[in-house]
């Protein structure tokens, strides 16, 4: 398909579908081992990017930053939901490890993922738990295991 010019990306239509998220979308793509790594984690950020007709994020001087920063990309490619240390979009901390996001957004509150402490971004949080109270089966969907959020959301 890529020698072909068709658009690839690596994603899921929606966490509300059934699947856990992105990540588990990424270890079942490398179970496969059609691609390496590189090229697998092309296709789950600029290559989705891409065909979602999204900018692609990046680090480029003057820009606002769109990062995923991770303990280690093997853990991020087998899935491991705690690899993730901290979401930047447009320049802002979005969610992340407790000490990381309470140095880089004070105003971020705490959540439980899996046991572990993070914090997400106020307006995020809101969300989050907007959809869990309007839609009480959404916290049978995979990706909403493991999810506490904190009673200042509630």
């Amino acid at each position: 398909m890529r020698a072909a010019g068709v658009r690839l990306g690596l994603g899921s239509d929606s966490p509300l579908c059934g699947v856990r998220d992105a990540l588990s979308n990424l270890a079942a793509a490398r179970a496969e081992r059609v691609l390496d790594d590189a090229s697998l984690l092309a296709l789950a950020t600029a290559g989705s990017a891409e065909v979602a007709r999204l900018p692609v994020g990046g680090v480029v001087p003057g820009a606002l930053a769109d990062l995923l920063v991770v303990d280690a990309p093997e853990r991020l490619l087998a899935g491991d939901r705690q690899a993730v240390a901290l979401v930047v979009v447009g320049g802002r901390p979005r969610y992340g490890r407790d000490a990381l996001m309470a140095a880089l957004a004070p105003g971020s509150l705490a959540v439980s993922v899996e046991g572990e402490a993070q914090r997400i971004e106020p307006q995020l949080g809101r969300r989050a738990a907007a959809v869990l109270r309007a839609h009480p089966a959404a916290r049978q969907a995979a990706w909403a295991a493991g999810l506490d959020l904190s009673p200042a959301f509630r």
